[in-house]
């Protein structure tokens, strides 16, 4: 399963009753983001490399929001349209050392 995939079902099969949930979800779905770069970069990786699979992390991020606005469900539609305000590249771009890892790619 790819990473849109899971993230979108952590957020159909969550259930939200207050804004605490969803402050929530929003925390978990960047924490499995963070998660995937981990797993996926180690030491000796070539930059290129490391630089990619941040990129596609970002990506998946954009595909698993396109995927909850296009929805049926208008829970998720406006859960994507908060999550697209904070979206996971801003917020990993906003920790200055994680800015910098990345420009240095």
């Amino acid at each position: 399963m790819f990473l849109h995939d899971e993230l979108y079902n952590m957020c159909r099969n969550r259930k939200i009753t207050n804004p605490e949930d969803i402050n929530k979800l929003h925390q978990d779905v960047i924490e499995r983001c963070l998660s995937n770069i981990q797993l996926k970069i180690h030491v000796g990786m070539p930059n290129k490399k490391a630089k990619a699979i941040m990129d596609r992390t970002f990506n998946f991020y954009k595909c698993f929001i396109r995927k909850m606005i296009k929805s049926d469900d208008q829970v998720l539609v406006k859960l994507g349209k908060l999550f697209d305000k904070y979206n996971f590249k801003d917020e990993f771009l906003s920790n200055k050392s994680l800015n910098d890892v990345y420009t240095k790619l």
